[in-house]
């Protein structure tokens, strides 16, 4: 019994070391990458881009290309970040930014000539919220669903190993580091904002390589810094006007909440009230506001500005008369509510923080809802469809209809609403349906001139009861 014991435990440990020295073989003979390939091309504009590289081991196990000698670190950099487990989120630790990435660039020198003239106040908003990581991760995430036009990246790394599996990623993403990366596996896919594949594949772009640009150091900074002075820039424009006349705005506060506001030379509201630019001219507080409360429509304002917002308590006065009357017409209110329920639903290029404000809008410029400048142009389009007689309709009660913008912001349609409760469709734009409507049903033709959002004019009427007048 001895000796079978003894034999029992001697076998057994030839076994472990047998299988520890399989174990080490097969550990020092992994998998090796044998062929790699990066293909990177970009289309945007009528021009177009490629560059393609071809990475191969060779007998003495070392890396060539067309483009030259590679280190083997640079290919074991790839593989592994290419090997690791998917990022499904943005991560800031793994894009390179902590807390002293964000305080460095709480003031970047991109931003230093927006920062001219302004307020201390204003700067030390940007600031504090550069520097506050839920924010900035917040920024992030949107950043990497944004997507804009003509410009179209593609970039696709294959990797063959020497047992003939491969592992394959790609991205179309415009944004820094191109990040998401994407594969299909089984069906399924998956996303992977892992940066380090980013960083791999930069080393081993030539300069001058289609969509290199994307990969540079600054290019994170540079779209993040952008993101959120886009974000803060409501914020940051309304403490301007509180800063130049806290009076004047906190006048408008007292019955509205403020959605937007600022100092400016464009007249902004008057312009799409009138479908065309105006020329710059005196300084207006151009502002979107919203009654606390019950209103049918908010309301786009454009009041002159010297040292102080003038007009308030005149606009305080009519704008009550123009929510009454519209109030007064319980189809027109219905159909309202309706219109900007189905119009929150859209997403903007996958991207809900660039949903724009899609409720209905009173314009008001100067002191009233339609004034002559926009009177005009309404004259014109009547005119070039035959209908002056509306036309005048509306001359006749100017100072008491009411100028409303439905829709959203790359699609929407101008009414006039009259004292007798008529309501006329002046322009509108691609939208399919215009309130109780579809466009279809609604006589039309192309504008003339210049506009902005609105491609057709009508001149339909709608009766004070909700009715299409034939």
């Amino acid at each position: 019994m001895r000796f079978a014991s003894s034999s029992a435990t001697t076998f057994a440990v030839a076994l472990a070391l047998v299988l520890n020295a399989a174990l080490a073989n097969a550990a020092s003979h992994d998998v090796v990458p044998v062929k790699i390939d990066i293909l990177s091309a970009w289309d945007g504009l009528n021009t177009h881009k490629r560059t393609d590289i071809h990475i191969r081991r060779n007998a003495k196990g070392e890396y060539v290309s067309n483009i030259g000698s590679i280190s083997p670190e640079s290919v074991d950099d790839l593989v592994s970040a290419a090997r690791a487990s998917p990022l499904p989120v943005p991560n800031l630790a793994n894009l390179g930014i902590d807390d002293k990435w964000l305080e460095a660039r709480s003031h970047p020198t991109d931003f230093e000539r927006r920062m001219e003239g302004r307020a201390p106040n204003q700067i030390a908003l940007y600031a504090e919220q550069f520097t506050d990581k839920g924010i900035i991760q917040k920024d992030i995430e949107n950043l990497y669903r944004s997507m804009h036009t003509d410009d179209w990246p593609l970039l696709r790394i294959t990797i063959t190993f020497d047992d003939h599996s491969t592992i394959v990623w790609e991205s179309d993403s415009q944004n820094a580091f191109m990040l998401p990366w994407v594969r299909t596996i089984d069906k399924n896919y998956e996303r992977n904002y892992n940066a380090n594949i980013s960083r791999a594949i930069a080393r081993l772009l030539p300069t001058d390589a289609a969509n290199g640009h994307r990969f540079s150091p600054t290019a994170l900074e540079s779209e993040l810094t952008t993101r959120r002075m886009y974000e803060i820039a409501d914020g940051w424009n309304i403490m301007d006007v509180e800063n130049r006349d806290p009076v004047g705005l906190n006048a408008l506060r007292a019955n509205f909440d403020i959605k937007q506001a600022q100092i400016s030379d464009r007249n902004y509201v008057s312009s799409e009230a009138n479908g065309a630019d105006l020329p710059v001219g005196q300084l207006t507080l151009d502002a979107e506001l919203h009654r606390r409360g019950t209103s049918p429509a908010d309301i786009s304002l454009e009041l002159p500005f010297s040292s102080r917002i003038e007009g308030v308590r005149e606009f305080d006065e009519k704008i009550v008369r123009y929510e009454a009357l519209l109030s007064s017409m319980p189809w027109l209110v219905q159909a309202l509510h309706a219109d900007a329920t189905a119009n929150a639903n859209l997403v903007y290029m996958d991207d809900p923080s660039q949903n724009p404000d899609l409720t209905a809008k009173i314009v008001y410029v100067n002191d009233a809802s339609l004034n002559a400048a926009t009177l005009a142009a309404f004259r014109a389009d009547m005119h070039a469809g035959g209908n002056d007689r509306l036309a005048d309709d509306v001359a006749a009660v100017l100072d008491d209809a009411i100028l409303l913008n439905t829709g959203h912001w790359t699609s929407q349609a101008v009414w006039i609403v009259l004292p007798d409760r008529r309501t006329i469709l002046w322009r509108y734009g691609s939208q399919d349906k215009l309130l109780n409507w579809q466009a279809s049903s609604i006589k039309s033709r192309p504008c003339n001139g210049p506009q902005i959002l609105e491609h057709y004019c009508s001149g339909a009427v709608i009766s004070a009861d909700g009715k299409l007048v034939p």
